[in-house]
């Protein structure tokens, strides 16, 4: 049996995709921004001395992707590396105070950029779309909490 490319879940979430991440580069561009840079000062603000593993590790990117954006946002001095003091082997991670300014501007797009999507939706679609979201990220097992 054919199904119309219409209603194949992995294509229309390829699609819807593509029109969500251009939405948000659209939102970052002005910052000179992608939204990996944003997603890296959010956790890094709540998790200050993170380990630069660990900030890959809840990215979802290989090392070299993660060095490379990490330096960045380091030569932005968005974000500092500071000498794990538990190991000094590894780097901590924490937020610049030039990084802490500009983070309220950032969520303030991010939060626009929320509404868009949210105002495509009726209520009560936006739960039921992010809870089967979740369960297909379970997939290949991502626990995007």
């Amino acid at each position: 049996m054919q199904h119309s490319l219409s209603s194949q879940i992995g294509l229309l979430l390829r699609f819807a995709q593509a029109a969500v991440w251009g939405d948000l580069l659209d939102t970052f561009k002005p910052f000179g921004f992608r939204p990996q840079h944003y997603a890296a000062l959010k956790i890094v603000d709540s998790k200050p001395g993170c380990k630069q593993q660990d900030l890959g590790g809840a990215l979802g990117i290989s090392r070299s992707n993660l060095v490379m954006l990490i330096d960045e946002l380091v030569e932005q001095k968005l974000i500092e590396r500071r000498q794990n003091l538990e190991d000094r082997r590894s780097n901590a991670l924490h937020l610049s105070a030039r990084g802490r300014a500009l983070l309220p501007e950032l969520d303030r797009g991010q939060q626009a950029h929320e509404g868009r999507l949210a105002s495509l939706l009726e209520e009560g679609e936006q739960e039921i779309l992010v809870a089967l979201l979740r369960k297909l990220g379970k997939l290949r097992k991502l626990d995007v909490t």
